[in-house]
């Protein structure tokens, strides 16, 4: 059709963000990173090595060893089984930082322009 500009899948300027992401100096190490986490993090709500409050008093602060691949702390405690299971509480505080901050921003945006003249002036300033 003449005159009607061409409309691009929503999901595009996202695959554009992660490509420039990916192609810059640190990035694929970040992206890896952050990739492991979320797997770690979904993969421990099904299953981890042991029971969390599982103890083994004859192992207490055990080096890593195939049964403990990461070793075991004070009480005989799996490291790994604890750090598996913390990774979903950090992505969860990491998410909702982002999304408060996010929140927060828009709001702010919000005041900015809707407000008078002067408070935009104010804000720009203050930003600046």
């Amino acid at each position: 059709m003449v005159g009607q500009a061409k409309r691009s899948h929503p999901w595009a300027s996202a695959g554009t963000v992660v490509s420039s992401i990916w192609h810059t100096g640190g990035g694929k190490y970040a992206m890896v990173v952050i990739g492991l986490w979320i797997a770690v993090s979904v993969v421990s709500l099904f299953w981890t090595p042991y029971q969390l409050l599982a103890t083994d008093g004859y192992h207490v602060w055990s080096s890593p060893s195939a049964a403990h691949p990461l070793g075991t702390d004070g009480v005989g405690s799996d490291v790994l089984s604890w750090l598996m299971a913390g990774s979903r509480t950090n992505l969860a505080i990491a998410l909702l930082t982002v999304c408060v901050a996010a929140a927060l921003g828009l709001l702010l945006v919000a005041a900015m322009v809707s407000r008078n003249s002067a408070f935009a002036s104010t804000s720009v300033v203050v930003v600046d």
